[in-house]
């Protein structure tokens, strides 16, 4: 989490941006929030969030995984058979199974063992909500639920997490999507985070 952070940070100064919105998903959820306690925690002057995107993100405490449920995900690494059952479960078991066999492809052929574990062990072992609900973050936070996803991602479990510890936050939640509505929905999703995105900007033009 904290690797990923700095490397965005550095990605941005490359890039010469002063003042950027961040989008995270799923495991990187946990990363943009990291990302804004360290931002939030600078003086105002210089802190560079205009607003955070958080899709069907994990919370700061981590995903609510029992022990069985670790050993699942544990055994997804690598694992072709496992990989399909954990994206048919992400998505409520909706999808053909020709897009279950291009995820699984997909994650066994970008994807390293050592970063995979190490992200499973981030988001699965990781808390910082501590952390967050005392820094009292500002910053315009849109949390995107899918209401076909795991449980640990629905209505209730975000909004006891990021509604208690994020003071302006605002949700919405996609009906026809789970976990990745990047591709279950990508229209209406890229509409969501566009109208937050030009409702957190400045104005051009707008003195300092």
């Amino acid at each position: 989490m904290q690797q990923a952070s700095k490397d965005a940070f550095a990605l941005a100064d490359l890039l010469g941006w002063r003042r950027f919105h961040i989008v995270g998903h799923s495991m990187t959820g946990m990363v943009v929030q990291w990302m804004a306690l360290k931002d939030w925690e600078m003086p105002a002057r210089n802190q560079r969030l205009k607003s955070i995107v958080a899709i069907t993100p994990v919370s700061a405490d981590g995903y609510p995984a029992t022990a069985e449920d670790e050993a699942f995900f544990n055994a997804v690494i690598f694992n072709q058979d496992m990989s399909r059952k954990a994206f048919a479960g992400l998505t409520g078991a909706r999808l053909s199974p020709r897009w279950g066999q291009v995820k699984t492809r997909r994650h066994l052929e970008t994807g390293s063992r050592e970063a995979l574990a190490d992200y499973l062990k981030m988001w699965s072992q990781s808390d910082i909500s501590r952390e967050i609900a005392g820094a009292q973050i500002q910053t315009p936070l849109l949390v995107i639920g899918g209401r076909q996803d795991l449980p640990g991602f629905q209505e209730d479990h975000l909004q006891k997490t990021f509604g208690r510890w994020y003071p302006n936050v605002t949700f919405r939640y996609i009906t026809d999507a789970g976990h990745y509505p990047m591709q279950e929905t990508p229209v209406y999703l890229t509409s969501i985070i566009e109208g937050f995105l030009v409702k957190n900007s400045e104005l051009v033009g707008q003195a300092n």
